[in-house]
Order: C-alpha cells, then sequence, then structure tokens
C-alpha cells in the first residue's frame, strides 16, 4: 500500500533536521526537539494521520511499523545501566498541547539520578503545585481498572457524549513486554497539569540531535545522561497557558 503523505506537514516528506535512531517501513524514530532527557525521540508513523484516535491509524502501522520501532529503540537505551525505566506519550488534540498535527509518540528514557523526581511527580510532593495524584497511585488500583476498558476500545463519555479528546488519562505499564499479563493502569488525570510541559525541557539544535543520534546507534552515551545544549535564550521555545484535551500517558 502507498504511504499517504500531506502537503506542509512537517512529519510527512520531504522532511528536513530529522535526527533518525530508527525506521521500518511504516514508521521512524527521531530525537526529540526539545527533551525531557538525554534520549528523548519520537516514534511517527510515515502515513499521515492527526492523531492516534484518527481514522487514518489503523492495525497495520501498530504492528509492522510502531511496536517494531519502539522495541528496537528501548533496546538500544536500556543497554545503558543508568536507564531505569521510559515514558511513553501521545498527545492528542490542541489543548492536549499537540503541536504537530501528525501522530507521533514520545518514549523519554528515565535515569537513575532523575528517579526521585519521577516518585515525587507521580506519587504527588510537599509542593501543591507539583502534584498529580494526592497520594501513592497504588491505592488508587481500583479507580484505574474502572477506565481500563474504555481506554482500550476508545469509547471513553463525557457528559454523555463520545469525545476522548475531553478525557484526561495516564496510565502505567508494569514489568514485562507488552500484551504479557503485566498491569495496565489508566486513571483520570487532573487537567491543571501536563508532565511534558514546564521549564525542564532541553532545546536542542539540528547538530545536537544528530550527535545523539549518533551515539544512539552505536550505543553509546553521556555521562550524567546528558549534555547541556548551548542554546541562546532568543531562540529557547515560549510556554504557552496549558489547557488540556486528551494526554495518554504509558509508564514502565
Amino acid at each position: 500500500m502507498e504511504t499517504q503523505y500531506k502537503t506542509g506537514c512537517s512529519f510527512c516528506p520531504p522532511r528536513s533536521e530529522f535526527a533518525i535512531v530508527g525506521e521500518n517501513d511504516r514508521a521512524v524514530a527521531i530525537v526529540c526537539l526539545t527533551a525531557k532527557s538525554w534520549g528523548h525521540s519520537l516514534i511517527i508513523p510515515k502515513d499521515h494521520s492527526s492523531n492516534l484516535f484518527s481514522a487514518g491509524m489503523n492495525e497495520t502501522i501498530w504492528k509492522e511499523g510502531i511496536i517494531p520501532l519502539m522495541r528496537d529503540f528501548i533496546n538500544k537505551l536500556k543497554k545503558n545501566p543508568q536507564v531505569i525505566g521510559f515514558f511513553i506519550n501521545s498527545n492528542a488534540g490542541g489543548a492536549a498541547e499537540q503541536t504537530v498535527f501528525h501522530t507521533h509518540i514520545h518514549i523519554v528514557p528515565v535515569y537513575l539520578k532523575d528517579k526521585d523526581k519521577w516518585i515525587a511527580f507521580f506519587n504527588g510532593s510537599t509542593s501543591e503545585d507539583s502534584k498529580l495524584f494526592p497520594g501513592p497511585w497504588e491505592n488508587l488500583y481500583p479507580d484505574m481498572m474502572v477506565h481500563i476498558d474504555a481506554c482500550l476500545g476508545k469509547t471513553l463519555k463525557k457528559d454523555g457524549e463520545g469525545v476522548i479528546e475531553s478525557f484526561n488519562l495516564v496510565a502505567r505499564i508494569g514489568d514485562g513486554e507488552l500484551g504479557s499479563g503485566e498491569h495496565f493502569w489508566v486513571i483520570p488525570k487532573p487537567s491543571s497539569y501536563h508532565w511534558m510541559g514546564g521549564s525542564n525541557s532541553k532545546h536542542y539544535n539540528f547538530q545536537q540531535r544528530e550527535k545523539i543520534a549518533e551515539k544512539i546507534n552505536k550505543g553509546q552515551w553521556e555521562e550524567e545522561n546528558a549534555e547541556e545544549p548551548n542554546i541562546p535564550k532568543k531562540d529557547k521555545p515560549t510556554e504557552e497557558p496549558i489547557i488540556t484535551n486528551c494526554e495518554i500517558n504509558f509508564c514502565f
């Protein structure tokens, strides 16, 4: 089947300034321009679709494109003994801070030295404005399971309307491979907090992204998990007001 492109889409050919860390017939993996950690990359289906829930996304793209590429990329980064887990995230809709309307999935490696930061993020911290949940999320397991079928069936409802874009979700995948019977938790997420937002992202230029891609492809990594970008202040993206629409996170 011929790949479907959209003229003017920055993720459709002709692609410019892609630092590629993996590719197959259905998808490509590139280093993210604005990274939450060293090695933060995007999995991008080659066929154009606006988000994970649009008509252009089909089972073949998942089976032959996204999943194999995701596993290959994660296996590359798992060779680094400092990598202890990954976040997998995709935003669907402008109000969920999707800025490029071509389906893409963030893969963010979590490093040992950053473990406490992520624990505080998910379990709540002493700072009220940084709390995601009111307590350890394991305590919310029954509520998580109420929502899992709706998430997988893509039939979430709000006020009687079938608008998945209006619902915020967070999910966790436990140890093991996808589909092997491990935990899969989904819970409602407060709309006032966006885990991809904030000032702790690093903005990499193309040369820096190419260098990161080269290291990943060679099975190398940076000491202390990241090299500081040297970007003039004026080139850093400005933060916009955060309003959420639909965000799905997979964490394992």
